[in-house]
C-alpha cells in the first residue's frame, strides 16, 4: 500500500524500468531512447527539491567520484569531438548524481525489508520477457556455433545483463522471507526462472556477475553456515565430474567455449575488439582522446544519442584509457578502491546480520558487474541499463554503509551514557 500512495517511491522504480524497458519489445512503444532523460531529470529535480542533495559529499567515496566527474568535464576542452564529449559528460553527472542520490535515499527513508525495492519493477519486466520470449518469432538466433536464446529483448548479452540484474533483489527476498514457506518458495521459483533462461541466453560474464552476487551471501552469513554450503557444493560438482564426465565435458563446451573448438579459446569473440581497443587506449596516452570519443572518429552528428558513431569497444578499462587518458584511469581506480575500503570496514564493523547480509549483496553485485566491464565497455556508456543499474547499486550500498555508522555510533553513545550514568 505504501508503494501505491507514495509517488517518491514510484519514481525510482520507473527511471529504471525507463531505461531496462527500452531493451524489451513490449515495452519499446512507452519507453524509447529519450524517455530515460525525461524520467532522470525528473527524479534530479525531485531529489533536488526534497532533500537538496543533503549529504552527498559525506564520504571520501563520493568525493573522489566528483572528481572523476570534473577530469571527464575537463578533457572537453581537449576532446577530439567537443560536442559529443559534453553532452556524455553531462549525461554522465546526470545518471551518477541522481541514480547513486536516489537509492542512497531510498535505503535510509525505507525499511530494511524495503531496502532494495527501488529494483522491483525492473525485476518484474525481465522475468516477463524471458518468459514470453519462449516459442516467440526471432526470440533464438544464431551467434557463432551456439543457438542463444534473446527472449524479448535486444540480444542474448542484454537479456543476460537484464537477468542478472534480478540477482540481488532475488536473493534478498529470498533470504527475508526465509521463515515464510509461501513467499519464499515464490521467490525461489523466479530465482530459478532467471538461473534457467540465463543458462537459456548463455551470456558468459552475466553468468559469472550473477555468480558474485550468489557466493556473496553465502560468505557474508559466517564461516559456520558457509563451510557447509561451499563444501556441499564442492562435493557434488566432484561427484557429477566422476560419475558423469560427458555432463561436465557438455557443460564446458556450452557455457565456456560455446561450442567452438578449442583451439579458437575462450576468449576468441573478443580478440579482434579487444586488439584494437588496446592499439587505441594507447594513444590515449596521460590525457585521452576526450570522453565519450572514439579516437580518429570525429563523425558524430549530434542528438540525443550516440548510436551509430564508434565501435564496440569491450572493455571498460581501456575504454575509459582511450577517452581519459590514464589519469582519468588511475581516477577510476582510486574511485574503486575507496568504495570497497569503505565497504569493507562497514562490513566487520556491524553485528546486525540483516545489514551484513544486505553490504555482502550490494558487495557481490559490484563485484559481478565490475567483472562483467572487462567484456563490455558499459563504464563509458552513462545512458545504458548497467550503467544506471551500478550506479544504483553502489548509492544502495553506501546508503546500507551509512545504516551502519549510525547504528554504531547509537552503541557508542549509549555505552559513554551507561559509562557516565
Amino acid at each position: 500500500m505504501y508503494l501505491l500512495t507514495n509517488f517518491g517511491n514510484w519514481l525510482l522504480p520507473l527511471s529504471i524500468l525507463s531505461v531496462t524497458g527500452a531493451t524489451i519489445s513490449f515495452l519499446r512503444p512507452f519507453f524509447g531512447v529519450n524517455s530515460r532523460w525525461m524520467f532522470t531529470i525528473l527524479l534530479f529535480v525531485m531529489l533536488f527539491a526534497r532533500f537538496r542533495f543533503d549529504g552527498l559529499l559525506r564520504t571520501y567515496f563520493s568525493q573522489v567520484l566528483f572528481i572523476n566527474i570534473l577530469w571527464a568535464a575537463l578533457t572537453v576542452s581537449w576532446s577530439e569531438v567537443p560536442l559529443l564529449s559534453g553532452m556524455k559528460v553531462i549525461a554522465y553527472a546526470l545518471v551518477t548524481i541522481t541514480f547513486f542520490y536516489a537509492s542512497y535515499v531510498w535505503v535510509i527513508r525505507n525499511s530494511i525489508q524495503r531496502s532494495i525495492d527501488f529494483l522491483w519493477l525492473s525485476v518484474l519486466f525481465s522475468l516477463l520477457a524471458a518468459l514470453f520470449g519462449l516459442g516467440a518469432q526471432g526470440a533464438d538466433v544464431k551467434s557463432g556455433a551456439s543457438q542463444l536464446y534473446q527472449g524479448l529483448v535486444s540480444g542474448p548479452n542484454m537479456l543476460g545483463s537484464l537477468l542478472m540484474m534480478c540477482t540481488p533483489f532475488l536473493i534478498w527476498k529470498i533470504y527475508s522471507n526465509w521463515k515464510r514457506i509461501e513467499i519464499r518458495l515464490f521467490w525461489l521459483a523466479c530465482l530459478s526462472i532467471e538461473i534457467i533462461f540465463l543458462a537459456k541466453a548463455n551470456s558468459r560474464a552475466a553468468i559469472v556477475a550473477s555468480l558474485f552476487c550468489a557466493v556473496s551471501i553465502v560468505y557474508s552469513l559466517g564461516y559456520r553456515k558457509w563451510v557447509p554450503i561451499v563444501t556441499s557444493i564442492f562435493l557434488l560438482i566432484v561427484t557429477t565430474v566422476l560419475i558423469s564426465p560427458e555432463v561436465y565435458d557438455r557443460a564446458v563446451d556450452k557455457f565456456i567455449f560455446k561450442n567452438a573448438n578449442e583451439q579458437q579459446g575462450v576468449l576468441y569473440t573478443r580478440e579482434t575488439v579487444w586488439e584494437e581497443s588496446y592499439r587505441l587506449a594507447k594513444l590515449g596516452g596521460w590525457f585521452g582522446g576526450g570522453y565519450g570519443v572514439t579516437i580518429g572518429d570525429v563523425s558524430f552528428k549530434g542528438g540525443l544519442t550516440s548510436v551509430g558513431y564508434g565501435r564496440e569497444k569491450g572493455n571498460s578499462q581501456m575504454a575509459i584509457a582511450e577517452e581519459v587518458g590514464l589519469i582519468g584511469l588511475g581516477l577510476y581506480i582510486l574511485l574503486l578502491f575507496s568504495l570497497y575500503i569503505y565497504q569493507l570496514k562497514m562490513f566487520f564493523l556491524t553485528h546486525n546480520r540483516h545489514l551484513r547480509i544486505l553490504l555482502g549483496i550490494s558487495m557481490g553485485s559490484i563485484t559481478g558487474m565490475l567483472f562483467q566491464s572487462v567484456f563490455e565497455a558499459w563504464w563509458v556508456a552513462p545512458g545504458s541499463p548497467e550503467f544506471i543499474f551500478f550506479w544504483s547499486i553502489v548509492g544502495f550500498s553506501v546508503g546500507v554503509c551509512q545504516l551502519i555508522r549510525n547504528e554504531h555510533s547509537k552503541i557508542l553513545k549509549q555505552s559513554s551514557n551507561m559509562q557516565i550514568s
